[in-house]
């Protein structure tokens, strides 16, 4: 019966575990965040910051189970897919990341993040037509991403299509006059 019992998670403990990640205290997160999910197992928060912590610390493998725990758990959170995504594209395994980023598309058709990442694998893979698909959607949802400009161009001037690749990198530099790469 005792084994039954859900904790409930308290707010201030997922506090410190991102403030401690947002100091780049990933060992710390990790160690924190064990201990954590020993006693609330079923808190995909944990597992989510636990898994950006592994990533951070460069054990990828530990941060693809951790990621894959998240959306065992909350199968409908988005950015659960998207930080599996993430970590799927390190490890070369592109079919399967695109999967995953797709995945957090149905679930919040509005992120416009993601199909920057879509299209990035996209180009990676020679499927240009496919990346600026991406990439257009992309920009139809929020058009102040000059690094979405700036992936369209390059693939736009791969097609050589330079007139239009010119015009794309134009767009990204008037969003970042800084910007160095356009």
């Amino acid at each position: 019966y005792l084994n039954n019992i859900r904790y409930i998670l308290p707010m201030e403990l997922v506090h410190q575990l991102v403030f401690l990640y947002d100091q780049g205290k990933f060992k710390a997160v990790v160690e924190k965040a064990k201990i954590l999910v020993k006693k609330y197992p079923d808190e995909f928060i944990i597992w989510n910051i636990l898994g950006a912590a592994y990533k951070g610390l460069g054990r990828i493998e530990n941060a693809l189970e951790a990621f894959n725990k998240v959306i065992k758990i909350n199968p409908s959170l988005a950015h659960g897919f998207n930080n599996l995504g993430t970590v799927l594209k390190e490890q070369g395994r592109l079919n399967e990341a695109i999967d995953a980023f797709k995945k957090a598309l149905l679930l919040k058709p509005d992120c416009s993040e993601t199909l920057i990442e879509i299209g990035n694998i996209l180009q990676d893979i020679g499927k240009l037509e496919e990346a600026i698909e991406a990439y257009t959607k992309s920009i139809a949802l929020n058009s102040e991403h000059p690094e979405t400009y700036m992936n369209m161009g390059i693939v736009l001037k791969k097609q050589g299509k330079l007139g239009e690749a010119i015009n794309t990198f134009n767009k990204a530099i008037l969003l970042k006059p800084d910007y160095a790469d356009p």
